[in-house]
């Protein structure tokens, strides 16, 4: 499994927010939407999972597979040509600044590393920018 984590974000919220935003992926639908990339199509948002397409790869999702009140939200795909673990952690500085990290975990086969790994590097970035962008008020 190759690792990849996004830069920590400061978030102006508490985490209690943040977690319970994010734990329910239909209330991170309009974000998505704003994800302006014309390789992401078909995406399906329910409470636990998103499933999308992407240009030239096929259909992958994710699914929650647990959640730390507060502190971390864990995922794992589903219905993906790769195995992968993803998840949100969330440190909670002050009542208005929580630090978040998102880490990736993916079997990617050696042979196409090299063409994904800068664009899984930036999508990881694209999703925490996103993410440390949302109203959580």
């Amino acid at each position: 499994m190759t690792t990849y984590e996004s830069k920590i974000k400061s978030i102006n919220a508490p985490a209690e927010d943040i977690f319970n935003k994010l734990s329910d992926l239909t209330l991170v639908k309009p974000a998505l939407d704003k994800i302006n990339d014309e390789r992401l199509k078909d995406v399906k948002v329910e409470a636990d999972s998103i499933y999308f397409s992407v240009e030239n790869f096929g259909e992958m999702g994710i699914k929650m597979v647990n959640a730390e009140p507060y502190k971390t939200l864990k995922y794992e795909s589903d219905k993906s040509p790769l195995a992968f673990n993803f998840w949100v952690q969330l440190v909670q500085v002050s009542e208005t600044d929580t630090r978040m990290k998102l880490t990736l975990k993916a079997d990617i086969p050696v042979f196409i590393k090299p063409m994904l790994g800068n664009k899984i590097e930036e999508g990881m970035e694209t999703i925490a920018n996103v993410i440390s962008n949302f109203n959580y008020k």
